[in-house]
């Protein structure tokens, strides 16, 4: 999960430097989707 927390860690910081929430919500919840459907990518090729 390092790469994980490598991706998510801009994210977070971007979070708190700037105003703009709304376009770091999109970005985080385009982060979760992505994750999800390569965990289900996984679960289907085993």
């Amino acid at each position: 999960m390092g790469i994980g927390r490598f991706i998510a860690a801009p994210i977070i910081g971007a979070a708190m430097d700037y105003q703009n929430s709304a376009y770091t919500i999109l970005l985080s919840g385009l982060f979760i989707i992505v994750l999800f459907i390569s965990i289900i990518n996984m679960k289907i090729r085993r």
